[in-house]
């Protein structure tokens, strides 16, 4: 992954709205490929759901899909885990700090008969994928992980699923978008836009052969397009999904390998034990709740009973840009020249570098996979949608 010669005549200018890990990765794919590349957002650069997030990079899980869930997803999130396994190594240049790429895999642990359950889907649907999984009993997960409670009945061992340290590859991608040449402004919210001839003009920044809106949970929001009022993404397309989470100091005896049980999971980093999350559909509000903060560490000290001992480091909740069928929309808009990508739920950072390879190929006028293609827009003009309703931590 080179970027190309300071001499090269920048044949686009894009304005990519929206400074989260999609946003990140895509304006810098995009400067990659010879491509002049503003990035704004309403706020600082990553300062929403991909600060957040606990950085899981986990494909494997998404295979026992919900009923609800778009039918290709779990190919999209293995197409997403590839490309990480590429960009982690180069992005490691660019941080001063590790990026905790781990390459541990996954346990899935069931304390209980309806995880175990929940297992046994996970693990049917892993085979008949050909993906690799490992059905182990509580005392043979112990031998691998001392951190296990005896309340583990049983372990589904997912080599396939990964993580990665999202605040530190935060820092990695602001050095490497200096470094790409790329103008990143904060706190401007882009509320206008207007055609002239075949550019789109923004206030103050001028004009942009195309426009990428990546603003996450903002991404359906009103704005006004050639004086009209017009949204991207119709009402409904996007839904809130609010998760409140914590992270405890590091403390002996944690797990090394990220831990999923239900709902929730513990995330081992190296300067701290993330544990989430709430899942709650239609919520847009950022406050955190003692017995929801309670309930996570509680359910989480079932697993690994050492993290009780542990001290809260911080909590905090964020807000996943969720959709119906909880998959992300990847393609053009209904205007002509701009672009969107929102919509990613809990998969925002494993398709980062996936959703801004797409992206790039898009503005590069090169052709989709069939499988890409799957996530455009038109799936959500031509139906109607689910609601969902709050999820709980098992």
């Amino acid at each position: 992954m080179t970027f190309i010669n300071s001499k090269q005549i920048f044949k686009k200018r894009v304005l990519v709205v929206g400074a989260g890990l999609v946003g990140m990765t895509t304006a810098l794919r995009l400067a990659q490929s010879g491509v002049q590349v503003v990035l704004v957002d309403r706020a600082k650069p990553a300062t929403g759901a991909s600060w957040a997030a606990a950085g899981m990079l986990a494909p494997a899980f998404e295979a026992a899909d919900e009923p609800s869930a778009h039918e290709n997803l779990f190919e999209l999130c293995l197409a997403g885990a590839d490309a990480w396994r590429g960009f982690a190594p180069w992005l490691q240049a660019y941080s001063d700090t590790s990026l905790d790429y781990f390459g541990m895999g996954a346990f899935a642990c069931a304390i209980n008969e309806p995880q175990e359950n929940r297992l046994d889907v996970l693990e049917a649907a892993c085979i008949s994928r050909n993906l690799p999984c490992r059905r182990l009993s509580g005392n043979k997960a112990r031998k691998l992980d001392a951190s296990l409670s005896q309340d583990v009945r049983s372990v589904l061992l997912l080599p396939t699923d990964q993580q990665i340290d999202n605040w530190a590859v935060i820092g990695a991608l602001m050095a490497a978008l200096a470094e790409a040449g790329v103008q990143v402004i904060p706190d401007i919210k882009i509320t206008e836009i207007n055609r002239i001839k075949s550019k789109w003009e923004i206030a103050a920044l001028g004009l942009f052969d195309n426009v990428i809106w990546t603003a996450g949970v903002n991404s359906g929001d009103e704005i006004s397009i050639d004086g009209q009022p017009a949204q991207l993404l119709r009402e409904g397309v996007i839904i809130p999904v609010k998760g409140q989470m914590l992270a405890l100091d590091p403390i002996e005896g944690a797990p090394k390998q990220v831990l999923r049980f239900g709902n929730g999971y513990i995330a081992p980093k190296s300067t701290r034990v993330i544990v989430g999350a709430t899942s709650e559909w239609e919520v847009a509000d950022k406050a955190v709740v003692d017995s929801d903060i309670e309930e996570l560490l509680k359910n989480a000290s079932q697993i690994c009973p050492v993290l009780q001992d542990a001290e809260i480091k911080m909590t905090w909740a964020g807000v996943r840009p969720g959709t119906s069928d909880h998959a992300p929309v990847i393609g053009w808009s209904n205007y002509d020249g701009i672009a969107v990508a929102a919509g990613h739920y809990r998969n925002g950072i494993l398709l980062a570098p996936l959703t801004a390879d797409i992206l790039t190929r898009l503005i590069m006028e090169e052709e989709l996979t069939p499988l890409e293609k799957g996530f455009e827009l038109a799936r959500f003009n031509e139906g109607g949608m689910a609601t969902k309703t709050t999820e709980t931590v098992e």
